[in-house]
């Protein structure tokens, strides 16, 4: 579009940025419509197009300097690992700046972490390589320690030491090295060699100041990038020790009743005369045991989130028998009632290790749940072909604040003890027999589990 008289020296503006065209119309030049036509300078024809030749080439360059600053911010924000990025980014900006190498510096404690993208071949083939190396005297290091930037424009580049040098085949004719600060600290430096200027100026070696200010922005976006994910790493190695630390408390935790069943074992069997009374004692013992083998590898099955069922045929009556051997002790301990209700005593197919450990853990949340004592009802039913267990206790019901997470890893509500495993775990069970688990709550009026494991 070509505006009206009074506009004739203001030709339609059209500029291409990262695939968007932005278009300036007549009405928001409207503006500038009062301003004194300008009076055209004189055209010598023969410079003419060498002039509009430069003129384009300096425009195809900033708009690549705004697409390489948009695509680096596009590739900041995506989630590569921090060696592939720093590659990524380097072969753009040697693209760009017309370099011949470049070398990033980064601090690693007391070393120092060198990722160099090198012109090895005439053809121009680039070779990315990183080392870990000792503070010595290098242009980087001096970058560093003065967050200063430096520059070489000429022959005497051929004394600069750092990665580059004519022992590896690269004569250097200059240099440009740029600071990365997080805040007030210099965090490493960004290097480039032997660039070469655009052929409107000539086209030899040579650092203009477009190339000092880009190459800043660039390192100040690495330097950003580095910090955020140094801090996001620092933050995940945290919380993994923190994990580490509620599961050991967790493991701690659900040893307990064990051995304390354990323990009641032995004293009666130091008291019996019975030989076959001491051999049951014996037996029930180290039924114990393995029950703590199992928790320990179940633990370690949650952690790493793998799954491995063993599903057989047992009868439920005789299953429920060895839940009320295992939970009676510890709840009458804290004034709680086991009741049993069993509308269906036929045979079931699950894995029955996991399904006891999934019931251990709602009853001591049951009982964490009712600390002036209470009534733990456990009832189970067959309902087409789903075996259906409830879990009931007469605690004081569940916050509604935590509803919509209670099923998630380390969610716990008033339990110096808690670790927030237990639901995550008991969860993870019932999935991995293709079930369902529910729960309805009201406060002070308890709290019921439903599980639903569907049957052969």
């Amino acid at each position: 579009m070509r505006l009206s008289s009074q506009h004739a020296l203001i030709p339609s503006t059209v500029l291409k940025l990262s695939s968007h065209d932005i278009t300036m119309s007549e009405q928001s030049l409207q503006p500038y419509a009062t301003f004194p036509e300008p009076v055209p300078a004189p055209i010598d024809p023969e410079n003419s197009a060498d002039e509009l030749l430069s003129v384009q080439e300096k425009l195809e360059h900033k708009i690549a300097e705004l697409d390489l600053l948009y695509n680096i911010q596009r590739e900041l924000n995506q989630s590569h690992d921090l060696e592939s990025l720093i590659h990524s980014i380097t072969r753009k900006t040697l693209k760009l700046i017309q370099g011949q190498s470049a070398a990033l510096t980064l601090i690693e404690g007391d070393q120092r972490r060198m990722y160099i993208l090198n012109q090895r071949s005439p053809n121009g083939s680039l070779l990315f390589y990183t080392r870990l190396l000792a503070p010595g005297d290098t242009i980087a290091e001096q970058v560093i320690q003065t967050g200063k930037p430096y520059l070489c424009r000429h022959g005497d580049c051929r004394l600069v030491p750092g990665p580059t040098s004519c022992a590896q085949g690269m004569a250097i004719h200059n240099m440009l090295a740029v600071p990365l600060f997080d805040d007030e600290a210099c965090i490493g430096a960004l290097e480039v060699f032997n660039l070469i200027q655009p052929r409107s100026e000539g086209g030899a070696y040579g650092i203009s100041n477009d190339d000092v200010k880009i190459l800043t922005l660039i390192a100040s976006q690495i330097a950003s990038a580095v910090v955020a994910r140094s801090r996001r790493e620092a933050e995940e190695k945290e919380n993994r020790l923190a994990s580490i630390g509620q599961m050991i408390s967790g493991i701690l935790h659900d040893y307990k009743t064990p051995f304390a069943v354990i323990s009641g074992y032995m004293q009666l069997m130091a008291e019996a005369d019975d030989k076959d009374v001491r051999k049951q004692y014996a037996a029930n013992t180290i039924k114990q045991f393995n029950q703590i083998n199992e928790l320990t590898r179940e633990l370690l099955l949650f952690a790493r989130g793998e799954t491995n069922i063993l599903l057989r045929n047992i009868f439920i009556h005789q299953f429920m028998e060895n839940v009320r051997e295992l939970l009676t002790p510890e709840l009458a301990a804290r004034n709680i009632e086991l009741v049993i209700d069993l509308r269906y005593r036929g045979e079931i197919r699950i894995d029955e290790s996991k399904i006891m450990r999934a019931i251990l853990n709602l009853a001591r949340n049951a009982a964490d749940a009712m600390p002036d004592g209470g009534t733990f009802t456990i009832g189970a039913e067959l309902e087409n072909k789903t075996l259906v267990l409830r879990f009931q206790d007469t605690g004081s019901g569940i916050d509604a604040a935590l509803h919509d997470t209670l099923f998630d890893s380390f969610v716990t509500q008033g339990k110096n003890h808690g670790t927030g495993l237990g639901l995550a775990i008991v969860q993870k069970i019932v999935r991995d027999h293709q079930g369902e688990i529910s729960f309805e709550s009201t406060p002070g009026h308890g709290t019921t589990f439903s599980i639903r494991i569907p049957q052969p």
